[in-house]
């Protein structure tokens, strides 16, 4: 857009009227007035919020997306989040939220999406990820076959357990330690929201000589009254069975060399 843009009509009278009104009251002896002096101030604020809505409203009317209803605006940023998932090196879904105020108000309504950011985004992130999905429980996912998973993150998401109603981690890389939490320093602890429990470790011998000891399947059970799916390889989480509709349990299969050894 170029050229010299005209005051419209309806909008030229009285902010004229109004800027000669202040004119008048600058010029005249009268004593300054803290309030008068915010009064315009509120003038200025009041005239940009109304810029905001029309810049929104031309944006509606050249953007046939943007007409759509929010369920269906939700609808498709439910599926762009899955292609376009955030990381700590990039936003991701969460950049559709600077394209416009339908799509920042849809996602800002969409918790579960935010519950399921806070462990993929960075640090310095995560307080304000943390607030927009409000009071819903995590969502936690880790798979590092083609990701380098920082150390801040996985001691995020085992800080998190107990807020979390997902949580689905696979190892693949032995350089990464995915799942930190010893079954007997879980046993007995407070899991209300968890629904949904897989684990796919990694089998490391030395570790897993005491983590997976014939002793920790009588240790008490986590406090877990929503969980129905337990799925756990190479791994073990002491787990309530009373309300499962799915439980798959894999130890390792041993090398001939490590069953050499076994005592």
């Amino acid at each position: 857009m170029t050229g010299t843009i005209i005051t419209p009509p309806w909008l030229a009278g009285p902010s004229e009227q109004r800027l000669r009104d202040i004119s008048n009251v600058i010029a005249s002896r009268v004593p300054r007035s803290p309030e008068y002096a915010i009064s315009i101030v509120q003038d200025a604020i009041a005239l940009r919020g109304l810029a905001i809505s029309f810049v929104r409203y031309a944006n509606i009317y050249a953007s046939p997306i943007l007409r759509l209803s929010p369920e269906i605006i939700s609808e498709i940023l439910s599926y762009v989040a899955e292609l376009e998932p955030t990381k700590p090196t990039t936003l991701g879904w969460i950049r559709l939220g600077h394209v416009s105020h339908a799509f920042r108000s849809a996602l800002l309504d969409m918790h579960a999406l935010w519950a399921g950011a806070a462990c993929h985004v960075d640090a310095h992130a995560r307080g304000e990820v943390l607030t927009r999905a409000g009071n819903t429980p995590l969502s936690i996912r880790f798979k590092d076959d083609n990701e380098d998973i920082e150390a801040h993150r996985v001691q995020f998401a085992m800080d998190s357990i107990s807020f979390a109603r997902y949580m689905r981690i696979e190892e693949h890389d032995p350089k990464n330690v995915l799942w930190t939490h010893e079954p007997r320093a879980v046993s007995g602890r407070e899991l209300p929201l968890l629904e949904y429990l897989k684990v796919e470790a990694i089998h490391r011998p030395k570790r897993d000589a005491s983590w997976l000891s014939t002793d920790i399947y009588e240790i008490q059970p986590v406090r877990a009254p929503r969980l129905k799916c337990v799925v756990l390889v190479n791994i073990f989480v002491p787990f309530p069975p009373g309300n499962l509709t799915k439980l798959i349990l894999k130890r390792p299969v041993l090398g001939f060399a490590e069953a050499v050894h076994q005592p």
